[in-house]
This record gives structure tokens, sequence and C-alpha cells, in this order.
């Protein structure tokens, strides 16, 4: 396999914006997790692997619920070097896949006094280099958000604003705009608790008028038209966001512009940790589909 075919690979098993952030090679679950074992929705099955000291060691995705050899799909391990303030300074992660193919992969991190920045390369040809599929580096902000105020796309075409309260920490509003035909611009503003958790969002586009064209005969046998309203559209939505004592979310209440409402809800079942170990999911209180996982603790 190619390091351009693996690249993208990888790109369509991991989101990479996500596993980036610094919180995914530690233990963000309460107590000392040693192992955690999660059968997701999407017929898969993860498996996360802890040291005393927190940090992710390994993780395994396997087709099914079936944690076997003929299952596995990929495995990752991750090293790491710390700085003298006990903090990741770079991780060095090496991916296997089924097919017996492999793949390196390396972070460095750099901590500023608001915010973090993490440079990714990848070994080709026994060098390490730029992946160029990832602008690097990205900047975080110390609560692990990706920091940036504006995003140039298709050299150019689109651009992406970000406006963000004055400590850096909150996203307030995301602006999409573009002169190309078809495209959807859009502002998305957000709005949050006193916990920092996302409580409201909401999503406006331009509202487009729809008119339908009647024509006419008069007595002449002249055809003449007009335009008639007919209804008006826009992909304009609301999002309310509830949580539980936990700060999981519980209900998830999207409005569309014309007074539609879908309401996602969830419901968790907790460990003695208070760790969740079984989300159940409902659309409009219809049974969709629930996530079940197994946590390991350190004695």
């Amino acid at each position: 396999m190619n390091t351009l075919f693996k690249i993208i690979i990888l790109l369509m098993i991991f989101h990479v914006s996500v596993i980036s952030q610094l919180t995914e090679y530690t233990n963000n679950l309460n107590g000392e997790v040693k192992r955690v074992v999660e059968h997701t929705e999407y017929m898969t099955s993860v498996v996360q692997v802890y040291n005393k000291a927190g940090f992710l060691t390994s993780m395994q995705i396997y087709n099914g619920e079936t944690l076997h050899k003929d299952s596995l799909k990929t495995i990752e391990r991750y090293n790491y070097k710390l700085d003298n303030k006990n903090r990741i300074s770079e991780v060095l992660e090496s991916i296997a896949f089924s097919n017996k193919d492999k793949y390196k992969q390396k972070k460095i991190f750099r901590y500023k006094p608001k915010y973090y920045t993490i440079k990714e390369l990848y070994k080709e040809d026994g060098r390490w280099v730029s992946n160029r599929f990832i602008r690097s580096p990205k900047r975080y902000t110390n609560n692990h958000i990706e920091y940036k105020t504006i995003d140039i796309l298709e050299g150019g075409m689109f651009h992406e604003y970000y406006k963000w309260n004055k400590e850096k920490t909150l996203l307030l509003q995301t602006r999409f705009e573009t002169e190309e035909i078809g495209w959807d611009e859009y502002v998305c503003n957000y709005t949050y608790n006193e916990n920092g958790l996302l409580v409201y969002k909401e999503h406006k586009t331009q509202v487009d008028t729809i008119y339908d064209i009647q024509f006419s005969q008069d007595t002449m046998g002249q055809i003449d038209h007009q335009y008639i309203f007919n209804s008006t559209k826009s992909k304009s939505f609301t999002v309310e966001y509830k949580y539980d004592i936990h700060d999981n979310c519980v209900e998830e209440k999207l409005t569309h512009l014309d007074g539609s409402i879908c309401v996602k809800t969830y419901k968790y079942i907790y460990d003695d940790k208070g760790n969740w170990i079984e989300r159940r999911e409902y659309i409009d209180s219809i049974f969709k589909c629930n996530v079940n996982r197994k946590i390991t603790y350190f004695s």
C-alpha cells in the first residue's frame, strides 16, 4: 500500500480533527481506567488501553462485537515524550492494518501561555515529512478546542470565519461565505451554560423565495405571464441541548424554520465511578441504537 493511499484510509477511519486533540491521549473518565471496550452503533468495537499514568497506550478497532483477531481492522500503539512540566511533547503513533500494512505518524506539541500547537508528521521513505492533507501546525486552546479565526478552502473559493469569547476558549460564531453558485452561505451562533457546555445552536441561511409562473391569454390571443408566490424555503434551524448531572447530553431538540421539530434523546446507565456503561439513543421517542462499553479499572 503506498503512502498516499494509507493517508486516505486513515482520514476515512479516524476523525483527524478530533484525534489530534491532547485529550484523546489521556484518560478523561472518572477513576484510574485500565481498559475501555466500546461496542459502537456502527457495528464496530473499539478497545482502548491505558497505563497507570493515565496515558493511552493502544487502541484496536474490530468489526462487530467479537474481539477476535480475524475481525481486527486496525491497531494503534502510542509512545510519548514528556516535557519538564510532565506534559506531552511528542506522540509517536504506529498503526497496523489487518492486511499487514503499517503506517507511522508523529505529533509534536508546543505550549504557549494561552494555547498549544500540534505539528503532524508522517514517515515516508525513512524520513519524517509534513502531512499535506492536514493544515499544520494546528492551534488549540487550553480547553482543547481547535482555535482559528479564518479558514480558506479550495484555493479561496470558500471562506469560514470564527468568533471567540474574550478568553479564546468558547467558539461563539461560525460564518461561511462564498460566491460559488449552489452553495448556501450561513451564520451559526453558539450559546453555552456556566459549565461551558453548548446549550443552543442557531444556524441561519439565506431564505429563498419560491415562485410559480402562471400563464394567461387575453382576448387578442396574446399570452401573458405573472409570478405567483408559492413558498419560502430555508435550511435555517436551531438546536437546544440538555444535560444530566454528569454533563452528558440527554436531549437535542432540532427545530427547522418551518416549525417542524425532531427530538433526539439519550438514556444512560452509569457504573459506581460515575462513568456511563450504556447509552441508548431515541429519535422522536423511537429507539434507534445503543452503545455499550465495559470499563476496567486499576485496583
